[in-house]
Parts: structure tokens; C-alpha cells; sequence
């Protein structure tokens, strides 16, 4: 330690040798450069005062807002006037083109810490005194959505998104907003015609596609959910979830050869998703197609070998095939996952009763009363009385 002092203290002093060098270099170099011809007949001009460029404008308007916006955020209400004024002293009423969300972004980065209702109230406060100060700031307007959307407000969220349009109709973006929150609120007419304003200002706006193609998947129209997938497939055709989204469809219709071929493509374009070989292990199943059910069933286990569920699927597998043993073996190694689960434990004791193990039957009903659940222990005693 007394060394290690010793060495501070050097780089200590070595560290103000060198500024203090420094400053004196400095200051010897600024009084050679006066007493030097260089800067002898040098003049200072003004600036021109040429009209500033259409891009210099809105990039000025921009800062404007982003600062009356950082001066929202917190509840400066007097600098958002003074900024107010200062804008149209300069630029008078013309209006901002260029859209950015940045204060928004604040809440999105770390939502727990916004996460109480003094805060989200705070916010919203300062954005409606925002609007008061100037009712064309359409971004304050979309903020607001966005918070008022985030806390489960919808009706308010929707309310402030039309607002924005009102001042600016060509922000494509807010006709799929107003569409998902018409569709959380089960209001599925509106949310077409959202999503439809939004394709007919833009045909190639594939979210619009997907927007139209939840409606009715929500409402089990499939045939226009697929016709809407595919009309997305055109425009991003490398779009593995919209695969699986099709694939899913063809499923609810019982087409399970269609859903299986959209699940491979899924596969291909994203061969790390287990939860899609599950589904597809699902629909061969659902087709009585128990060795390639089986086949994707490992497959999603090299993704994630220790998934209770995904042994539950093979052992349900190789009893519709009558491979009892490994029935039995899938179930055990479910159970040894996740012990506490009681249905796994009520499906291996019945496994154990298919193959007359009593013995085996009467542990998993004890098992089962450890987890508290005496009716599914009663309903496997009663089977071996069958």
C-alpha cells in the first residue's frame, strides 16, 4: 500500500507538471500568433443575410418542437411558451412537415420506470398544456395516443390519433394504430375501414395487409385472412412469421397439409423456432401422421431439452402409435422437468394403468396428493377399478 501511495503521488504530479506546461505553451503560442504579420488587414465580415433554404427552415422548426417537447417532458410549461414564441417570431405560423417521435421513445426504453400512474398522469398533463400552448403540435397529439395506448386507455388513445389526422391526414402510420386499437376493443367494422384508408393512401403498406388479416382470423373468417396474408407475401415474401400466421389459418380450417407446407417454409426462413416446430409436430399429428410428429418433436427438444410440454407431446405420440414403453419414459422425463406439474403426473400414472402397472398407478396418486390435488388422485384409483 505504501508503494502503491508512493506511485499516485508521482502521477499526481506528473499529471500537473504537464497541464501546467501546457497552459504556458498555450499562452506563449496565442501572443506569438498576435505579434506575427499574419493576422495583420484580416477583417471581420458579417454574415450574408440571404434567405435561409425550404430544408434549413424545417430542420429550424424541427429543433423548435424537439425542444418544446423536451421542456413537455418536464413540465416546464413557461420555456415551452418562451420556445413558442420564439418559433413564430422567426417562422411565423408555418407548419412542421417532418415527424419524429423521439420524446415518446423516453417511456418505450424503460417503461418500468414510468410504470405508476403519478408519472403517466404527469406526462399527459404537460402534453395537454403542450397542445393548449400551440393545438398544431400534432406530435404532442400522438404522444399522448401512445401513452394514453400504453396504459389501456384506448377510447383516449383513439381520440388523440384522430386529432393528429385532423392536422395531418397523410400520416399512413396512424390509420394502422387506430385499426389495432379498434380491433383490441372489438370494434372490427372501424378497424377495416382504418386499415383500408390506410391501403388506399398506400397499396404497397404491408401492415395494413396484416392488420386486415387479424380482423378476421379474430372473427373465423379464414379464407379473407389467408386472401390478406398472401396479398403481404407480395410485398415481403421472406416473411417467416406471415408463414406461420398462414399456416395457423389453414390449421383452424383443418387443412393440415396446407398448414404443414407453411410451417416448413417458416422453418426454412427461421430454423431456430421451436415453438413452430411444436405446431407443426401438432398438425402432422392432427393428420395421423405420428412418425413425423415424433421427427419435429426432437427437432424442438435440440432447441430446448429441458421443455416438460414437448416430452408430454411425444409420450401422447407414442401412445397413439402403442409404444407404451416409450410413452411411459416420455411422461417420466416430463415429470422430472417439472415435478410440480399435475397433470404430467396424473398422465403417467394413466399410462402406467394402459399397461397394468397397479402398483405404479397407486404412486402417482400419491404423488398427486402431495400436490394437493385429491381429484385427479381419485380419478386414477377409480380407473384401475375399471
Amino acid at each position: 500500500m505504501r508503494i502503491f501511495s508512493y506511485f499516485t503521488l508521482v502521477l499526481c504530479a506528473l499529471y500537473f507538471m504537464t497541464t501546467l506546461l501546457n497552459i504556458v505553451n498555450n499562452h506563449s503560442n496565442a501572443q506569438r500568433l498576435k505579434d506575427s504579420k499574419m493576422l495583420r488587414g484580416v477583417q471581420v465580415i458579417e454574415t450574408a443575410a440571404g434567405e435561409l433554404s425550404e430544408y434549413e427552415k424545417e430542420e429550424h422548426i424541427w429543433t423548435l418542437f424537439k425542444q418544446k417537447a423536451y421542456y413537455a417532458l418536464k413540465g416546464d410549461i413557461n420555456m415551452m411558451d418562451i420556445t413558442k414564441n420564439q418559433k413564430e417570431e422567426v417562422f411565423g405560423n408555418r407548419p412542421r412537415l417532418r415527424l419524429d417521435l423521439t420524446p415518446y421513445r423516453i417511456f418505450r426504453v424503460s417503461p418500468a420506470y414510468y410504470n405508476t400512474g403519478d408519472r403517466y398522469d404527469l406526462a399527459i398533463e404537460s402534453y395537454e398544456r403542450a397542445i393548449s400552448i400551440d393545438p398544431q403540435d400534432f406530435e404532442a397529439y400522438i404522444t399522448l395516443g401512445d401513452i394514453y395506448s400504453f396504459i389501456g386507455n384506448y377510447a383516449k388513445a383513439i381520440e388523440n390519433y384522430k386529432e393528429v389526422l385532423l392536422i395531418n391526414p397523410d400520416i399512413n402510420k396512424l390509420y394502422i394504430s387506430l385499426g389495432s386499437l379498434y380491433n383490441r376493443l372489438g370494434d372490427y367494422d372501424r378497424a377495416i375501414t382504418s386499415y383500408g384508408e390506410a391501403l388506399q393512401r398506400n397499396p404497397s403498406f404491408g401492415e395494413a395487409y396484416i392488420g386486415l388479416a387479424s380482423v378476421y382470423e379474430l372473427n373465423g373468417k379464414y379464407l379473407q385472412a389467408i386472401a390478406y396474408y398472401q396479398k403481404y407475401l407480395e410485398i415481403n415474401p421472406k416473411s417467416s412469421e406471415v408463414y406461420r400466421s398462414l399456416a395457423d389459418a389453414y390449421g383452424n380450417m383443418g387443412e393440415y397439409s396446407k398448414a404443414i407446407a407453411y410451417y416448413q417454409r417458416h422453418l426454412e426462413l427461421n430454423p431456430k423456432s421451436g415453438e413452430v416446430y411444436r405446431s407443426l409436430a401438432d398438425a402432422y399429428g392432427k393428420a395421423n401422421d405420428y412418425p413425423n410428429q415424433i421427427k419435429c418433436l426432437y427437432s424442438a427438444l435440440e432447441l430446448n431439452p429441458k421443455s416438460s410440454e414437448v416430452y408430454r407431446s411425444l409420450a401422447d405420440a407414442y401412445g397413439n402409435m402403442g409404444e407404451y414403453s416409450k410413452e411411459i419414459e416420455c411422461y417420466r422425463k416430463s415429470v422430472a422437468i417439472n415435478p410440480k406439474e399435475a397433470r404430467a403426473q396424473f398422465d403417467l400414472g394413466d399410462a402406467y394403468n394402459n399397461i397394468g402397472d397397479i402398483e405404479n398407478v397407486l404412486k402417482q396418486a400419491k404423488e398427486l396428493r402431495k400436490l394437493k390435488r385429491e381429484d385427479l388422485a381419485e380419478e386414477l384409483e377409480q380407473a384401475i377399478r375399471r
